[in-house]
């Protein structure tokens, strides 16, 4: 290496001499002029302080040193869009964009772990898929669906239909002028006084699978939901769509 530097201050002299303007001195490198007490004063951006037992350090402790500053800037850069997108773009009164309320790093750190599950999002399922019927619009959520609606029972039962606002692409939406969303799911519902829901039927259009033939849509309904609900002494109210 000594030579090398030889080498090249040789060189230099040769520029040196060449230029009469410059003014410039070397040495032979030899290493004495070198310190061997320097001490950093710069900042160590991992530098990690204990605050618990060595046995008992987990790597998020770790990940979070230097996760908490990137959170942050995706809190404000997150936070500062959504306000851009909302100055710049006219809305709706019923626009979901006007629900926003600025996120947090806390709201974001759950975020974040959502999407690392997406995988099992994409998975998910309630029923098995090689069981379904031909026709049978609700496969995919009648046996969860039936789950739910067995929970609550009582002596005075009611019939009758409900519009659950539904606006997306869906097979059996539904449109009734009359009601006040207009747009949804129609429910057939079996409920007790106290508002609780003994059974549901999803209108699912005329090619419902459940249909009976011969009968019409307010005797099929009565019929589905008071079903198993029979012959213990129970009370059921309809109003005149039903009679």
């Amino acid at each position: 290496m000594i030579v090398l530097l030889k080498m090249r201050l040789m060189n230099m002299t040769e520029i040196v001499e060449n230029n009469d303007a410059a003014d410039i001195f070397w040495h032979e490198v030899d290493g004495s002029h070198l310190r061997s007490n320097i001490t950093f004063v710069g900042q160590e951006n991992f530098s990690y302080v204990y605050s618990e037992q060595k046995s008992d350090l987990k790597a998020i402790h770790i990940y979070c040193r230097f996760l908490d500053e990137v959170l942050t800037l995706i809190v404000n850069e997150t936070n500062r869009n959504a306000e851009q997108t909302i100055n710049k773009q006219t809305h709706t009164r019923k626009a979901r964009i006007n629900q926003w309320k600025p996120t947090n790093t806390e709201e974001i750190t759950k975020f974040l772990g959502l999407i690392i599950f997406q995988l099992l999002l994409r998975y998910i399922h309630f029923a098995d898929n090689l069981t379904a019927e031909p026709g049978d619009r609700l496969h995919k959520l009648r046996d969860i669906f039936t789950l739910v609606q067995e929970k609550f029972t009582n002596e005075v039962v009611t019939i009758d239909e409900t519009l659950v606002p539904f606006r997306e692409r869906f097979l059996f939406r539904q449109y009734i002028p009359n009601k006040r969303h207009r747009y949804g799911l129609k429910i057939f519902k079996l409920c007790n006084p106290v508002g609780y829901t003994l059974k549901m039927n999803i209108y699912t259009g005329q090619k419902d699978p459940n249909a009976s033939h011969g009968k019409g849509l307010a005797q099929r309904i009565v019929e589905t939901l008071s079903e198993q609900y029979l012959n213990e002494g129970r009370t059921i109210i309809t109003d005149n769509f039903y009679t």
